[in-house]
């Protein structure tokens, strides 16, 4: 009778032994998920599962943000970013990682000043974070993930595209400083003009839109581009090119349709301008200025068409489906506009943009893919001055990406002259910054 009481007894003991271990392991566990969360580990590149699977991780400490950055290009590579409390900046980066590189060695940068380093730190500090550091959010491609330790919150590219900030990781990466030198200067537009006692008008005015109207490619894209168009914002004059083309660019559907024949099996239609209403229409804009339509170079639209110059006829033709898709443009919008005695400038701000080339013999190719890499994007000038690097802009975006990357635009002040028969031409650009 002992023997089997103490046989329960021992049955008994077991089980309060398994249970209380079970109970042990449960709360070391959710202890230890509680410090992981509190201590405001980063999850930013990797899921909760991902984080599991690695054996020992290293809390961040004294750390002011974290920032993790993934490319978009064949390697995949991803960016692991530290900025301490002392504004000491440490960085690491690995080839087509898929875990945290957080516990790989971080290496300290310096190649920012005091002053680049503040401006920083102020701009980091005025986003807004809308994530909890605890949410799981997975890192795509050409993307990143900013965490804020004192808010205990994180960014994410995804949720609104911040071209600027685009920028300011491109410059941490690529260790570039050249960048807060745009960012800190005042570009303030009012800054370049040297005219005295002038009436600033509404941009919106009816009579500013109108007069840019003429001098905007209305057919070339919406955001005004083509090279060759704007051969004159190379130069800083009004150029034959540019009278002839955007003088082109202002006739209307049926006008450009007049007098057409079918060439090449009715693959192209080409269509020949009338001298004499080439000739209204140019002095419209211009007013009484010369020009030669004989040496006229000629360029291509962004609607598979070209204007050039047929010397049999001694005529200005439009050749429809037969023109290369554009590769580069020029975003432009009006900044600012005044009046001052007898002519009125309309400033405007431009960035350059090069596209990638999807009809280039080597597109698709790691070669051609590595020149894009170094050519392709925004520039502040049409002379290519800066890269202004950019995680994703469409075409589209030219208005948004214009007002964000203000600190980098180009200024060109063009000018219209009052004439005795009481309209405005055309008659100067000036490159102001």
């Amino acid at each position: 009778m002992k023997k089997k009481i103490d046989i329960e007894d021992t049955k008994t003991k077991v089980i309060i032994l398994i249970i209380s271990i079970a109970l042990i392991i449960a709360i070391v566990s959710i202890t230890s998920y509680h410090f992981m969360i509190k201590s405001k580990l980063p999850i930013s590149n990797a899921s909760k599962e991902e984080i599991e699977d690695i054996e020992e991780i290293k809390l961040p400490e004294g750390m002011l943000y974290h920032i993790v950055y993934l490319t978009n290009n064949i390697n995949n590579i991803t960016y692991d970013i530290l900025i301490d409390e002392n504004y000491n900046i440490s960085m690491t980066s690995k080839v087509d990682s898929k875990e945290s590189i957080l516990n790989d060695k971080h290496t300290q940068v310096d190649f920012l000043d005091n002053n680049q380093k503040e401006w920083l730190i102020n701009y980091l500090n005025n986003l807004d974070y809308p994530h909890n550091l605890d949410e799981e959010i997975k890192l795509k491609n050409s993307s990143y993930i900013i965490s804020n330790y004192e808010l205990e919150k994180r960014l994410i590219n995804v949720e609104s595209e911040n071209y600027l900030l685009d920028i300011i990781i491109n410059s941490l990466i690529t260790k570039n400083a050249t960048y807060y030198d745009y960012l800190m200067k005042d570009n303030n537009v009012t800054n370049y003009i040297i005219d005295t006692n002038y009436q600033k008008l509404d941009i919106n005015d009816t009579k500013v839109i109108d007069l840019y109207n003429k001098i905007v490619p209305v057919r070339t894209l919406e955001n005004h581009l083509n090279d060759e168009v704007y051969d004159s914002y190379k130069i800083n004059e009004l150029s034959n090119n540019t009278i002839i083309s955007l003088t082109l660019n202002s006739f209307s559907i049926e006008e450009m349709f007049y007098n057409c024949i079918d060439d090449d099996e009715n693959l192209t239609k080409i269509c020949f301008v009338d001298n004499n209403l080439f000739d209204e229409k140019l002095k419209n804009i211009f007013g009484n200025i010369s020009y030669d339509i004989s040496i006229y170079n000629g360029y291509d639209t962004s609607l598979s068409c070209c204007f050039g110059y047929d010397k049999e006829r001694n005529q200005l033709f439009i050749n429809h489906f037969s023109g290369d898709e554009l590769d580069d443009c020029l975003f432009t919008n009006i900044e600012y506009a005044y009046q001052i005695e007898d002519k009125l400038i309309i400033i405007e701000k431009t960035l350059y943009y090069i596209l990638y080339d999807s009809n280039h013999p080597d597109y698709g190719t790691e070669e051609y893919y590595q020149q894009s890499l170094e050519e392709a994007g925004v520039y502040e000038s049409i002379d290519k001055k800066i890269l202004i690097p950019t995680l994703d802009i469409s075409l589209d975006d030219y208005e948004d990406v214009l007002n964000e990357l203000e600190p980098f635009v180009t200024y060109y002040a063009h000018t219209f002259t009052l004439s005795d028969d009481g309209n405005y031409y055309y008659t100067d650009i000036d490159r102001l910054n």
